[in-house]
């Protein structure tokens, strides 16, 4: 486990993150910044000259690394791909749940409070979005290559649409469903269906799927 941030630049850029993940870019007001990271107004004006833009871009870049690491470590692994699938919606619920579905995507809270002039940070999450979708892609070797592109983004849609579906409803299931969904589609592009499922195994004289007892 990763050492909680020390620094009062580190303290900054942490406390902008959670209440992005709260409340979005209204919930980031630099008193609420100063006052969650417990330093000194001085240090954030020393660290982020260009105001609110500098320190929410800032956790952005951060988060959409952490978000990516998270999405690997899910996604890593020998198991079939409807189990990597289902363990990666289980993170995020598992994460939204510790929060008691006060928080979620920084990156999605974000985008609905943009103004038409904020385009660096539509930049920003746009760019997170797309390496979320990349990274995601790269870990579905059982799909068609011409397929892992689309995939990857469709999946990153349906995980942050049902952030959004699990935060107003107050619960997981909108996780679970999107999960099953997405599992589902992925099916039905796979190359070789056991890869998919390794659970599965063809019955010669039926020519049909059985599960292993």
């Amino acid at each position: 486990m990763s050492r909680p941030p020390t620094g009062a630049r580190d303290r900054i850029v942490t406390a902008t993150l959670n209440l992005l993940r709260q409340g979005g870019l209204s919930a980031a007001g630099l008193n609420d910044v100063v006052a969650q990271a417990q330093a000194p107004k001085g240090s954030l004006y020393h660290y982020f000259p260009a105001g609110k833009t500098q320190i929410v871009a800032a956790a952005l870049e951060v988060y959409r690394e952490t978000v990516a690491a998270q999405l690997r470590q899910s996604l890593d692994g020998r198991a079939g791909l409807a189990r990597r699938i289902t363990r990666l919606f289980e993170a995020v619920a598992q994460r939204m749940g510790d929060s008691r579905f006060g928080q979620s995507c920084a990156v999605g809270a974000v985008v609905l409070d943009l103004r038409p002039e904020d385009d660096e940070l539509r930049l920003l999450c746009d760019a997170a979005l797309a390496h979320w979708a990349d990274t995601v892609a790269e870990h579905l070797q059982e799909l068609p290559a011409e397929q892992r592109a689309p995939a990857g983004r469709l999946l990153v849609s349906l995980l942050e649409g049902a952030q959004l579906a699990a935060r107003a409803a107050g619960h997981a299931r909108p996780l679970q469903e999107a999960a099953t969904a997405f599992a589902g589609y992925a099916k039905s592009l796979c190359l070789q269906p056991s890869v998919y499922e390794p659970a599965l195994t063809r019955n010669p004289r039926r020519g049909a799927a059985e599960r292993q007892e």
